[in-house]
């Protein structure tokens, strides 16, 4: 019976059709995975800056989860570091004003 099994797994693993849906079934959970890693980076990166904005301009905060919710890992690294280097309120609501443009 084992012998049998083992003949048609064979057979099964060698069918061009089965193959290609085998690939296509992987590639799909490839790319499932890699937008559920963007997404989650890109949660992480806003949190990141949030805290920073909590942290230095606790009355921007609402302004900068409104702003930043559809940005992507790159812009949001670009927002933190501005967001960190600004020396006032003022400058940092420009900085994310700047984002809404």
């Amino acid at each position: 019976m084992e012998d049998i099994m083992q003949s048609y797994d064979s057979l099964l693993d060698s069918d061009p059709e089965i193959q290609a849906g085998r690939a296509q079934a992987a590639a799909q959970a490839r790319a499932e995975a890699a937008a559920q890693t963007a997404q989650a980076v890109a949660q992480a990166k806003q949190e990141t800056m949030l805290l920073i904005v909590q942290t230095r301009f606790p009355d921007l905060v609402e302004l900068a989860k409104q702003r930043t919710a559809h940005l992507t890992p790159g812009q949001l690294d670009i927002i933190t570091q501005q967001i960190a280097l600004a020396p006032n309120e003022d400058m940092a609501r420009f900085v994310l004003g700047d984002v809404a443009a």
